[in-house]
């Protein structure tokens, strides 16, 4: 009747959760996300991330100014959706940035 068997029974349950091959570790998941997202080959062969940075870098747009747009976003300084400023398109257009009460998110 004590808390403590309870919470050791939690404790191998949590264990065999992990330790269970139907569920990945932590590891594995870093492993996996790493080889499908962030190597070189996967940005180059990930057409959604190929896209993006397709349209927000080689645009005819001034890129100073489109980098310090998103910088502006980034750091999580709201910005007007100015529709006729062509920067402002692009991040929206890209993905990189979203619409939320008449500014920039």
């Amino acid at each position: 009747m004590s808390g403590g068997r309870r919470g050791a029974h939690r404790s191998s349950d949590t264990q065999s959760r992990t330790s269970d091959s139907r569920y990945p570790t932590p590891a594995v998941v870093d492993r996996l996300c790493n080889e499908l997202f962030l190597t070189h080959r996967a940005r180059e062969a990930d057409d959604n991330l190929a896209f993006v940075r397709n349209r927000l870098l080689k645009s005819e747009l001034d890129q100073a100014a489109l980098l310090e747009l998103y910088a502006r976003i980034r750091g999580e300084k709201r910005v007007a959706d100015d529709e006729t400023n062509p920067l402002c398109s692009v991040v929206k257009l890209s993905g990189v940035a979203r619409v939320e009460a008449g500014l920039r998110a």
